[in-house]
């Protein structure tokens, strides 16, 4: 249920509500303040962590899955989330401990990056209106472009797969950190690899930590992938700077198979030029893939 559908006025009842993935019964009031955290970007089970932690003060992971009645290892992942987003606090010690600025600190923090954002896309408007109108266009072929939409997960992962082993010149994709996680499930890495080896120049964005590490690892060094924190542009293949496609819809659950996503497919050579454009503005921004698995690889190192 999202946080905008939800209207029922339930403060000062005691309605109890079970979220998935969640052991424990939650509260109305904890429901409703999880379901407005959602509005901020966090995700069902990070909002009811953080949650936690704001009663408690303070917690560690291990308490907080007896609490929420996660598993430890999923309690661990959801704190290391909300730390690298700054929203919570690690403090040494055996073990460690998560405290959490007051939600107000949280709330304006979001909402200044969230402007930030929106500035950003206010910004780049004017330009991307610039470059449309500057694309080299070919009337005489304009009738024959097409555009596709493409719903489901495992469609859309097999319609990449086929640009990416059709791809003769070149391939950029952005993949979200699940794609990168389910690339060697799906087929995906194994074309990414073939389309190196037989020369195509290869270039992936996407977040590489402790999640996409054995994928990252799994990929031919003839790949170039590079990190990023960034996924504003979610889900972006552009294969011969002649075929583009667009995730319209990404929806936050795991797994291959999702009827909730979908995509914009299309062979126009314009369109592939402006999301090309995109794609390289992206790339610039990123970091080579070699400097950040150290990183991970010495960030578990000490965890261990």
């Amino acid at each position: 249920m999202s946080p905008a559908a939800y209207t029922e006025d339930f403060y000062g009842r005691n309605d109890i509500y079970i979220y998935e993935g969640v052991g424990r019964e939650v509260s109305g009031l904890e429901r409703r303040a999880a379901d407005l955290l959602e509005l901020y970007g966090l995700s069902e089970r990070e909002a009811l962590v953080l949650l936690h932690i704001v009663k408690r003060g303070s917690s560690s992971a291990g308490e907080i899955a007896k609490a929420l009645q996660l598993r430890r290892v999923e309690a661990y992942k959801l704190v290391k989330k909300l730390a690298e987003d700054n929203l919570i606090h690690a403090s040494a010690g055996k073990p460690v401990t998560y405290s959490s600025q007051p939600l107000e600190s949280f709330i304006t923090t979001i909402t200044g990056a969230q402007m930030q954002k929106l500035k950003g896309m206010e910004m780049a408007k004017e330009e991307l209106i610039t470059l449309s109108r500057n694309l080299p266009r070919s009337h005489s072929k304009a009738s024959n472009q097409q555009f596709r939409m493409i719903q489901g997960r495992e469609q859309i992962y097999g319609h990449l797969g086929r640009m990416v082993r059709g791809a003769s010149k070149s391939v950029d994709l952005i993949l979200t950190r699940s794609d990168l996680a389910l690339s060697h499930v799906v087929g995906l890495m194994d074309s990414l690899n073939q389309a190196a080896d037989r020369g195509t120049k290869v270039r992936l964005i996407s977040r590489v930590d402790e999640s996409t590490m054995e994928a990252a690892e799994g990929l031919s060094n003839r790949c170039d992938l590079r990190h990023s924190n960034e996924t504003a542009l979610g889900r972006l293949s552009v294969a011969d700077t002649s075929q583009t496609l667009i995730s319209l819809v990404l929806d936050k659950s795991l797994g291959k198979r999702n009827a909730k996503d979908v995509a914009i497919w299309s062979d126009s050579g314009d369109f592939a030029g402006m999301m090309g454009s995109l794609f390289d503005t992206a790339y610039r921004a990123s970091v080579p893939r070699q400097g950040k698995l150290r990183v991970v690889g010495a960030s578990e190192e000490t965890a261990e």
